[in-house]
């Protein structure tokens, strides 16, 4: 009896992980040559769903519903492209820039080829200009129509090459020099990056919202086993230290938890931070060492609870 209580708790822990999943992220097979040379046919990425990102930046890699999709053509319902101008913004072409694949169109306007993007709307643009059609043809796009943030770049197996070493196309590269920073914890006390060499580090990004509250209580004790083996923990809060203070009471967190609210902080930026949670691991000389989501990629994350070298 005990043994199939223990098999029934098992399934389900499973089953509700693999749902968790599932209502976090998308994978998506490249098809075309839109975002190439960043993106090629076949290439496969993952992608963060729109409603568990933080504020869309330029520069992100983006699946969003086709303005011009048609009924008969299922599989063009969804493209890839790159944000290149925000709210509020006027995004330009520059001479050299084609204002379309088959020539000028009507949007692009003679005098300044600008666009304006009114609030709550984006711009978006291909990679290869030359072979595409983007915002250049359909104007800006709501950002309800974004479906999904690319977090993690999967090459075509005959794509692959062993030079360099970009393992996401959000995070900053494995072993770049972490960007310095100063944060304030919830007690009041200022914890600044450079100060901690000599140390490992582990800065795990959050925020007081319903996906902290689903997957911070089984992150917490594999940190807790980290701590124990010497790492130090810092957890970052997107928002006011009276959110941050209402986390770390909550969950009876028992690491610094430093308040930095995106509308104040330039670390999310510096990070190339899109979407939280996120972790970044801080060598001993204040190199980056490892990047991702936590329980994503379980064969990573498993190794650096269990410091695994």
């Amino acid at each position: 009896m005990f043994a199939l209580m223990t098999l029934v708790v098992f399934a389900g822990i499973v089953v509700g992980g693999a749902a968790l999943l599932r209502a976090l992220f998308l994978f998506v097979t490249v098809s075309g040559e839109s975002m190439s040379p960043t993106l090629l046919p076949q290439d496969r990425v993952l992608m963060l769903k729109r409603r568990s990102t933080g504020r869309l930046k330029k520069g992100a890699i983006v699946l969003l519903k086709n303005p011009v999709a048609r009924p008969s053509s299922p599989n063009d319902a969804l493209v890839v492209k790159r944000i290149v101008a925000l709210g509020g913004e006027t995004f330009f072409l520059s001479p050299s820039t084609p204002a379309h694949h088959n020539g000028p169109h009507p949007l692009a306007k003679p005098d300044l080829a600008g666009w304006p993007v009114p609030s709550g709307q984006v711009f978006v643009c291909s990679d290869n200009l030359a072979a595409s059609r983007d915002s250049r043809e359909w104007g800006s796009v709501p950002l309800d129509s974004i479906q999904g943030v690319v977090i993690y770049h999967f090459k075509h197996r005959a794509q692959l090459s062993t030079s360099g070493d970009r393992f996401s196309l959000s995070f900053l590269l494995r072993g770049q020099q972490a960007p310095d920073f100063t944060a304030t914890g919830i007690c009041g006390k200022c914890k600044t990056l450079h100060k901690m060499r000599g140390h490992q580090i582990l800065l795990l990004f959050t925020a007081y919202h319903q996906l902290a509250r689903q997957i911070l209580p089984t992150l917490l004790p594999q940190l807790a086993t980290v701590a124990d083996q010497g790492m130090t923990i810092w957890i970052i809060c997107d928002g006011s230290r009276e959110r941050a203070q209402r986390m770390q009471e909550e969950f009876q967190i028992p690491f610094p938890v430093l308040e930095a609210p995106k509308s104040h902080s330039s670390i999310y930026n510096d990070y190339h931070i899109i979407g939280t949670p996120c972790y970044y691991l801080i060598d001993e000389h204040g190199y980056i060492a490892d990047a991702g989501i936590p329980g994503a990629f379980y064969s990573r994350w498993n190794q650096l609870c269990t410091m695994i070298d």
